[in-house]
């Protein structure tokens, strides 16, 4: 008797519910998905859309929601005009909740959690510099391509977010032993064609965009966040390569972290030196503060390798390669200042494509025999580039020119060798 009560318990719990809120907007709403309004009976669905009315799962949607806002609007349209329905905007909140600097155990990144290896197919950049993963626009349009892929295979919206989640080679074996693509034949729990994570994401994207659609999420006090419009949108605005956010913040009177999270596919808060300018994002409302106060400062020109000593400090180091401390810490994900011997530090290289009104470095070197070769600096040259030509290291470049840093300018001469 115990063990057949246990059996009714889910239907005791979860038979009575219903989507009575909002009924037609719903139905629409699963239409655009290709899936049929019967799917509303589905007990599971309906449990995880009861779950996420709940007053602490709406301030979750909600904050999602809040903290991409600025993006929202550009992301709604480009989901608009490549004729993919906007409730897919819900398969990113599935993903990551909307958080740029989203991570998982799969070394997944991003909102719409891209593996480096899937995002350089689609285009995507994915260096010590830069993760366009992080990107909000730039990885919307590589989910956009492969969403597009998906539908112009399966057929169906709904049969291209499982195949998002578990790749279309899972999917086509779970159909063709299925021997149908309906949605409630694929995923059923007894058969298991699909993967248990398969079978729950579907309906959790179902979920969190029935939610959009109901009166409780409308009549909410932040209901105005699903319809944000252009007043919180982004802009689109180029610095130079080697540029630090914190600079352009301060020019435009803007918070460093604000901007930062804006732009959190710039890793290390420095545009990478090997391009001559970057796009960044503003807020829309900060354009006109840009163009007339933003002032272009390049300042790394590339970074190298340094292995720490005994007795080696972040500040030390810092004062000796006539850079941040901070900044070292920063790019190396270093917490508490704290080194260990033999560790390896990227060392960023300072640039100033002003040279110094002071004499160059070697202005009169002298003529003893073992100085055998003598280099002059050229445009784009650096310590570390020059160290390599030479089969050499910074430090003894430095060390034989007296060298303070590894600060170099065109016309300097050196001695290499």
């Amino acid at each position: 008797m115990s063990k057949f009560l246990l059996l009714l318990l889910p239907l005791l719990l979860f038979g009575n519910f219903k989507f009575n809120d909002n009924y037609e907007k719903q139905v629409e709403i699963l239409r655009k998905f290709d899936v049929d309004s019967s799917f509303l009976n589905d007990r599971f669905l309906i449990r995880l859309f009861h779950k996420y009315q709940s007053e602490d799962k709406k301030l979750f949607f909600f904050r999602a929601m809040s903290d991409a806002i600025l993006f929202l609007p550009t992301i709604k349209k480009m989901l608009s005009d490549s004729n993919i329905p906007n409730e897919f905007l819900y398969l990113a909140i599935a993903e990551s909740s909307l958080v740029s600097r989203s991570f998982s155990n799969k070394h997944a990144a991003g909102i719409w959690q891209f593996i480096p290896s899937t995002a350089r197919l689609y285009g995507l950049r994915v260096d010590n510099y830069i993760d366009e993963r992080l990107d909000m626009i730039k990885s919307t349009k590589v989910a956009i391509k492969f969403l597009s892929d998906m539908y112009k295979l399966f057929g169906k919206w709904y049969l291209a977010a499982i195949a998002y989640n578990c790749g279309k080679g899972t999917l086509r074996n779970a159909i063709a032993k299925a021997g149908t693509d309906r949605l409630e034949v694929l995923i059923d729990p007894e058969k298991k064609y699909l993967p248990k994570e398969s079978r729950i994401y579907i309906r959790k994207i179902l979920a969190l965009a029935l939610l959009e659609g109901s009166d409780s999420i409308f009549n909410s006090q932040k209901s105005y966040i699903l319809n944000t419009g252009n007043t919180f949108s982004i802009a689109t605005v180029y610095i130079g390569g080697g540029e630090k956010l914190e600079n352009v913040a301060k020019d435009i009177g803007m918070d460093v972290k604000e901007l930062e999270r804006l732009n959190a596919h710039i890793v290390y808060g420095v545009t990478p030196p090997d391009n001559k300018k970057y796009k960044i994002y503003i807020p829309y409302f900060k354009l006109a503060d840009f163009k007339s106060k933003y002032k272009s400062r390049r300042i790394f020109r590339g970074e190298f390798e340094y292995v720490v000593q005994k007795g080696d400090t972040l500040y030390n180091i810092g004062k000796r390669y006539n850079c941040d401390h901070e900044s070292i810490a920063k790019i190396n994900h270093i917490q508490n200042n704290k080194l260990y011997i033999g560790q390896k530090l990227k060392i960023p290289i300072l640039y100033n494509p002003e040279p110094p009104k002071k004499e160059p470095v070697i202005s009169n070197i002298p003529q003893d025999a073992h100085y055998s070769k003598i280099y002059k600096v050229k445009k784009g040259d650096t310590l570390y580039s020059i160290a390599k030509l030479f089969k050499t290291d910074i430090e003894s470049l430095m060390e034989k020119n007296g060298l303070e840093s590894p600060n170099i300018y065109i016309g300097d001469s050196l001695i290499v060798k």
